[in-house]
């Protein structure tokens, strides 16, 4: 599951927030891992080529509270889903990566799993190394 939040800061005035996402299912799911939008009182299923859209903040770049979200648990099997977010504004890191640095020897294809830092959060599978991968995997190595 991901715990209760939205794609952008009430009350912030940077305007640097994600005005809007797109989630596309791409494997069925027979139990758990819905999306639900409680203030909305709406649960999206998931079923491949299934996908939702949703604005997280209105036309003056306000973040809409309504817009809170969560995942359930996928109690059998896993959900697999392509996301893309767009921006209300554009800044000056948006889009771009840092010089690749060296990278921390790995099998090949061997996943790289990210956890968030907070309560109720939920960890992910990538393949490829991040930036904040990089800066843990430093930080930890002492390298």
């Amino acid at each position: 599951g991901y715990k209760t939040h939205t794609d952008c800061v009430v009350g912030s005035q940077e305007k640097r927030d994600r005005f809007a996402t797109i989630l596309i299912y791409l494997n069925d799911v027979s139990d758990g891992g819905e999306t639900i939008f409680p203030e909305l009182n709406a649960k999206v299923t998931p079923r491949r080529g299934r996908a939702v859209f949703w604005n997280s903040m209105d036309s003056e770049g306000e973040c809409d509270s309504t817009s809170v979200h969560n995942a359930s648990v996928v109690n059998n099997g896993r959900k697999i889903i392509l996301q893309r977010w767009y921006y209300y504004h554009t800044f000056m890191s948006l889009g771009k990566r840092p010089p690749v640095p060296h990278l921390p020897k790995r099998q090949e294809n061997q996943p790289v799993v990210n956890c968030d830092h907070y309560d109720f959060g939920s960890c992910r599978l990538y393949d490829e190394w991040f930036y904040s991968h990089l800066k843990d995997y430093r930080r930890q190595h002492n390298n």
